[in-house]
């Protein structure tokens, strides 16, 4: 209900009771009635003084009715919260239409109050014009108002510092502070772009797996940060980054000239650099790199073309003993003997169907209960050897058997979460955008999930995160029809650098997994730990579950499950397994 409105309503239905000329207008029963009103109101007339208020006026003035009469505001009120109310009266007076104003009121105690006043123009039977308002105290929210603006400037604050972090985050590797591959890519565009000459310098250092196996994952990061700086401090590079793990790469600047000598030493001054002595924990080390040398435009135009180029180089560096430096020459290609025997196998291997499923468990952070399983492709090759899918899903793909094998591993998969999984545990299927892009994906997918008897609101599909920096329509469309199957889609590895942050909000994802690299330094990087947090405080704002990967150790468990992290996945809650599920153990 609306008190002013009952009030006017009120007052009509008793006007033949009331229109008698004032102050016998204001009889027994309309005192009664206003009374019983908790809004404060009062009558004025023409001089603006006061002939009628009802008790919770006075409580709000501080005043008697008998001491309130006759007076006016300038005799309770400061001389400029009193101009205000007359002016609001006139206003009233002169247009005869009601008005609501939002004013400053000064009670007896010298408290400031926020009041909100609906004025209106009473005329009596007997030709009297009076005035009526009708008050209700909005001090208290008011001040709620004051303290949630004060709120929405902090949000506002925290939000804006995240946000320049995850920027940070989105260029910058966050172990060394150098830009990443992201930026790179970006830096070599514009180069190639404009038609100009630019040197390319991968860096590779010796023997790191070593380092790292034997030193521990801190030891070989300090050693990293230290390199990262000295390559930083080079003369005659426009761009030092960090393209992952041990992999440093050094574009040139533009004035540099590109002459064999010129790039000869700027790399020998790197591998200067890397060969002097490092002091880490207490402990004095040294390290040597290899490093390949490839140039745009001479040796390629493209600046994948160009990346490539410059990792054949690096192997050659290598396959003359490391520790040295060596320049990419078209007639050794790209490795083609190892692309080659790897394509050769895989065929054999996708024929024959061996390549294995390897189940690695999520566990809910909310009791620590296994949620579902991550599938895994694994193969050995009788010839090869163990392969990592780092390396033979992006063969499959540039020869044309990513289809072939995705659909291979998604039946395995569905086969062995059928037969394995209970309690509605999960599947989580890794997908390469090229399958996504395929007309007949989403029917084929559907068709198998069909034939194995396996619930479509039971799988969970990734895509990396370097299809959602740049996602294409037939994607986009893709994962729109998954969703309507009540299929969830998954970003893997989020924060490696790839992603564009603007796509995040508008793409049809459930989940997003936070990369190993931000969580094996947890809890007791302190720049690790701020990434994190504003990570998974940003997929809560955008309610997406967070799962985060490569969590080893109980402190690093705590420390997410305090953050409000979803789930985990790790050695610590089990290694991939190929054969003996995790229910048998």
């Amino acid at each position: 209900m609306d008190t002013h409105s009952d009030m006017l309503t009120m007052l009509n239905h008793h006007r033949e009771a009331l229109s008698v000329p004032a102050p016998s207008v204001f009889t027994a029963e309309w005192q009664a009635m206003a009374d019983a009103i908790p809004d404060p109101i009062f009558v004025k007339n023409r001089e603006h003084r006061w002939v009628a208020m009802n008790l919770a006026f006075c409580t709000l003035t501080g005043r008697s009715r008998e001491k309130l009469l006759g007076l006016s505001d300038y005799d309770i009120s400061p001389d400029e919260e009193a101009q205000n109310f007359w002016a609001g009266d006139d206003e009233v007076f002169h247009t005869g239409e009601t008005h609501t104003f939002i004013e400053n009121h000064t009670d007896i105690n010298g408290t400031l109050r926020v009041i909100e006043t609906k004025k209106s123009i009473w005329k009596t039977d007997d030709g009297q014009i009076l005035l009526i308002g009708v008050i209700r105290d909005h001090t208290e929210l008011a001040g709620i108002r004051e303290d949630l603006a004060r709120i929405n400037l902090e949000l506002e604050r925290i939000v804006d510092e995240r946000t320049r972090e995850l920027q940070e985050l989105a260029f910058h590797d966050p172990l060394t502070g150098l830009p990443n591959r992201r930026s790179v890519f970006q830096k070599l565009k514009r180069r190639v772009t404009n038609n100009g000459t630019v040197a390319l310098l991968f860096i590779d250092v010796d023997h790191f797996k070593w380092i790292n196996d034997s030193k521990g994952h801190p030891f070989g990061d300090g050693i990293l940060r230290e390199l990262a700086s000295r390559y930083f401090k080079l003369e005659g590079i426009d761009m030092v980054a960090r393209l992952g793990g041990d992999e440093f790469v050094i574009i040139t600047n533009p004035g540099m000239p590109m002459t064999h000598s010129a790039l000869k030493n700027l790399a020998d001054s790197a591998l200067a650099a890397t060969r002097e002595p490092i002091e880490i924990q207490g402990e004095e080390v040294n390290v040597s790199a290899s490093i390949g040398i490839a140039q745009a435009p001479r040796d390629a135009a493209d600046i994948h073309d160009l990346i490539r180029c410059a990792d054949t180089a690096l192997y050659r560096a290598k396959d003359f003993g490391r520790d040295c430096a060596a320049f990419f020459e078209p007639r050794h290609g790209t490795r083609v003997e190892e692309f080659a025997a790897i394509e050769t196998g895989l065929r054999a291997a996708i024929r024959e169907h061996a390549i294995q499923v390897a189940f690695q468990p999520i566990i809910s952070l909310k009791d620590r209960t296994i949620m579902g399983v991550e599938a895994l492709a694994r193969w050995r090759d009788p010839e090869l050897g163990m392969i990592s899918p780092t390396k033979f899903i992006p063969i499959a793909e540039s020869c044309g058997l990513i289809t072939t094998l995705g659909t291979l591993m998604l039946r395995k998969s569905v086969i062995r979460a059928r037969n394995e999984l209970k309690n509605r545990q999960r599947l989580s299927v890794n997908v390469s955008p090229r399958e996504l892009e395929d007309p007949q994906f989403v029917s084929r997918l559907l068709g198998i999930l069909e034939e194995e008897g396996f619930p479509s609101d039971l799988l969970d599909l990734e895509i990396t995160e370097i299809s959602a920096a740049n996602p294409s329509k037939k994607l986009l469309t893709a994962l729109t029809a998954l969703r309507k199957e009540n299929i969830r889609i998954g970003l893997d590895d989020f924060g490696t650098g790839y992603s564009a942050l603007v796509q995040i909000q508008h793409l049809p994802i459930d989940r997003i997994k936070i990369d190993r690299s931000f969580v094996f330094e947890l809890p007791s990087n302190r720049k690790s730990c701020a990434l994190v947090e504003a990570m998974i405080k940003m997929c809560d704002a955008l309610e997406l579950e967070v799962v985060a990967e490569g969590v080893e150790t109980e402190e690093q468990l705590v420390f997410l499950q305090n953050l409000g992290c979803h789930a985990v996945q790790g050695f610590l809650s089990g290694r991939p397994k190929i054969r003996k599920s995790f229910w048998q153990e």
